[in-house]
């Protein structure tokens, strides 16, 4: 703050304002409030963030895992070419996954650790689906299956919910514009 409000109250003084000692002061501890709110909320969205874009790939990339599963391909197999393919973050989070794998990790634990540690909630609840399956012998097909149309119900359920909290703005806005 003390460099900020030197180099602020300088200026204002080359350019000649009046009380530029106090204005210099002034803006200075606004520039830094607004600097310090950036820097307090920054972990929040970019989580929010992370969240959204594993979100955005997470039915396409569970759709390949299940055409990939019914053609027969291992798990391991299917989680490797998820990581290697482009569904962005969650490509990404699968290479964290793969790489505790080939690093002697068991399948299970790796999915569990990941599912726990993961900001976007059905993302965790992918690894939940697909570690209790394993663990439990299930057949894969059925677990990935019901995964996939669950997520695309509640998909179309938040789409469906935005559009309702959009009508009445949308007849405000028509009611604001019939009246003038």
């Amino acid at each position: 703050i003390l460099i900020l409000a030197v180099i602020t109250t300088s200026i204002l003084g080359v350019l000649r304002t009046q009380h530029f000692y106090f204005l210099g002061v002034g803006l200075s501890l606004v520039i830094s409030g607004f600097i310090f709110f950036i820097q307090y909320n920054y972990p929040r969205i970019f989580s929010l963030n992370k969240s959204r874009n594993i979100e955005k790939n997470l039915i396409a990339a569970m759709q390949d895992m299940l055409v990939q599963l019914n053609s027969g391909v291992p798990i391991f197999e299917i989680m490797s070419n998820i990581a290697n393919s482009n569904y962005g973050e969650v490509s990404e989070e699968f290479k964290k996954i793969t790489s505790e794998i080939n690093s002697g990790t068991h399948q299970i634990e790796a999915l569990e650790k990941y599912g726990k540690i993961n900001t976007s909630h059905y993302f965790r609840r992918v690894l939940w689906q697909l570690s209790n399956g394993m663990r439990a012998g299930s057949d894969m097909a059925i677990v990935l299956e019901e995964e996939v149309k669950n997520l695309s119900e509640e998909q179309a359920i938040q789409i469906q919910s935005y559009g309702n909290k959009l009508n009445p703005m949308i007849g405000y806005l028509q009611l604001i514009e019939a009246t003038i």
